[in-house]
């Protein structure tokens, strides 16, 4: 077995559009007519219906961020591994955007904070058979020289660092770095991307107020477990959260 086609596993196959509705609907689209296969890229200048996690909001103004969907097909992965994919995906991002701001941590469950604002975010879809992720569609967005925002607690990697940066160098970088993050998948190294994750994990073990749909409390954070659930601890008792079933106040 080569050891270089499993740290550098992916080949990337980059299509470059001006505007589209979503770049992970069109990846979509295209793994359905069989013009995608793993490695390829879908990267858009605008995207008229970006989306979040659940279906929020991405906000970007048109040539001024990274917006990309990746298609990957992590088959060695089980359905119980999928949270070690968002994980080494959020690696990346962060990986990438420590290169120009050190500070930068990842927000559960995929987001990359600075300074408690937002600069990069991760949309991961992934479609099952049997016991085995037979694909997953990667989104990303990074706001790199965006200045202006309607939700007031975004940044951008220009904001923070007072420079206008190039916009296909910090989208290299991100695909250098996913690169690295999967093979480290493919070489099963999931104790080391779990531990790298927590240790950079904003707000871990530290108390913060937290909403539920029936309460408000203080808890503690006390790390995500395997199956991407917030583990927060309450009094002398520690609860599992999924994604939007709890918010920092």
């Amino acid at each position: 077995m080569d050891i270089n086609s499993l740290t550098q596993p992916l080949q990337f196959n980059i299509v470059y559009l001006d505007v589209v509705t979503s770049t992970n609907t069109l990846a979509r689209e295209r793994l359905q007519v069989a013009k995608a296969v793993e490695g390829s890229v879908i990267f858009a200048n605008e995207q008229t219906q970006g989306r979040g996690q659940l279906n929020s909001v991405w906000e970007s103004n048109s040539g001024k961020n990274v917006l990309c969907s990746l298609v990957l097909t992590p088959v060695f992965l089980t359905i119980a591994q999928q949270t070690y994919l968002n994980m080494a995906i959020c690696l990346a991002m962060l990986d990438t955007i420590t290169m120009f701001i050190p500070c930068a941590r990842i927000k559960w469950p995929n987001d990359i904070y600075i300074n408690k604002k937002k600069v990069a975010g991760l949309l991961l879809e992934n479609a099952i058979q049997g016991n085995q992720i037979k694909y997953s569609i990667v989104g990303i967005g990074i706001n790199v020289n965006q200045l202006d925002f309607e939700f007031k607690s975004a940044t951008s990697l220009s904001m923070e660092t007072q420079n206008c940066m190039v916009v296909d160098d910090v989208f290299q970088l991100l695909l250098k770095h996913i690169n690295q993050r999967y093979g480290m998948l493919k070489l099963k190294q999931w104790d080391m991307i779990n531990k790298e994750y927590h240790q950079n994990l904003l707000g871990l073990n530290e108390e913060f107020t937290f909403k539920t749909e029936t309460e408000e409390f203080v808890g503690v954070i006390k790390g995500v477990n395997v199956q991407g659930q917030l583990m927060v601890k309450k009094g002398d008792s520690i609860k599992n959260y999924r994604v939007k079933e709890i918010s920092m106040l």
